[in-house]
């Protein structure tokens, strides 16, 4: 499966008892999320966001967290056309300029995740060439250990990269009876190395 192909699925957003902790498609079809366990401390500012205004605020079936627990489906309803209303974009931008006291992120599918700066900058997805398929993007190295760093330094060896190496090297063998293993198909040498790719 090709890395952008693949689409983590979604619980339904209706199952949500607490609005401020859903996920929520905007007007360009990306999506959201709301992460904050805390939802009555920023409830008024989060409607002024979202240019709800106080009466939205203040209305009996959501101005309390039991309120919204009670009323979810038409909370999560009222949010959920609110939100599709701008690009996802425009909505972080106005969570950002409101001080983002609350918890918010964008959600990313998987191709647009590994274009992101924090992917780059801590080498999440790395990239490397080579010999048959060209150059590769992978998932890099998880951790960074100060004592003991590493690194990807590469694709795995082909078929038969080391073969020579090893039985001349560590198991002694001369080049005459390295290609009395060959011949015999008991071994493969670099130059018989199956193409990969």
């Amino acid at each position: 499966m090709a890395l952008s192909e693949a689409v983590t699925a979604r619980h339904s957003r209706k199952r949500s008892r607490n609005p401020l902790s859903n996920q929520y498609r905007c007007a360009d079809g990306k999506w959201l999320m709301l992460a904050e366990p805390r939802p009555d401390l920023f409830w008024n500012e989060f409607c002024a966001l979202l240019g709800l205004g106080d009466t939205v605020a203040a209305d009996p079936r959501f101005n309390t967290a039991a309120a919204r627990r009670g009323n979810y489906l038409a909370c999560n309803e009222l949010l959920e056309q609110t939100f599709l209303t701008k690009a996802r974009d425009e909505w972080l931008a106005i969570f950002d300029r409101g001080g983002g006291r609350f918890a918010y992120a964008p959600v990313y599918e998987l191709a647009e995740a590994v274009e992101t700066p924090d992917m780059r900058d801590n080498e999440y997805i790395t990239e490397y060439d080579h010999p048959q398929g060209g150059r590769i993007r992978a998932v890099g190295f998880p951790v960074y250990l100060s004592a003991t760093p590493a690194a990807v330094a590469g694709p795995a060896p082909e078929l038969g990269r080391h073969t020579r190496e090893i039985l001349s090297g560590w198991l002694g063998c001369d080049d005459a009876e390295i290609a009395r293993l060959e011949a015999a198909g008991i071994c493969r040498g670099a130059a018989a190395a199956t193409p990969v790719g």
